[in-house]
Parts: C-alpha cells; structure tokens; sequence
C-alpha cells in the first residue's frame, strides 16, 4: 500500500482532525453505534451516531435537535 504525504496538501490547522475527533469518527476508543433521532413539526432526523456512554450519544444531537424537542437515542 502506497503511503499519502499530507503535508503536500497544505491543509490549514482548522481542516486536521486531532486523534481524539478521528476516534469519534471511526468509532475507536471503546465507542458502539447509537440510533438517534429527533422530531420536529416538519421531519424526523435521524443518525448513527459512535460514542462511549448514551449520554454522549445525546449531546452529539444537538443539533439538530433543540430542548423542546429532545432526541432519543437505542
């Protein structure tokens, strides 16, 4: 497998992901897979979301998701 050079892209130090938002993103760190969803007057919105406890899958949907109208997550 050939090897990337990421310093030839010249990214700025806001477009690189830290190890701790990869993990987020690819589920390490022990994380599972959420079911989240949240309803308001128009549409349902839902999404996976990857995160260690409920809680956090929880505040990953805000927002889209408002206090009025709280997600749920399974």
């Amino acid at each position: 497998m050939k090897r990337l050079n990421l310093g030839k892209l010249k990214l700025a130090s806001e477009e690189v992901l830290q190890r701790s938002q990869m993990a987020n993103i690819y589920g390490g760190s022990g994380g599972q897979g959420y079911t989240c969803y949240c309803r308001d007057q128009e549409a349902t919105t839902s999404k996976t979301v990857v995160a260690s406890t409920t809680e956090e899958a929880l505040n990953a949907m805000y927002p889209p998701c408002t206090h009025e109208n709280p997600p749920h997550c399974s």
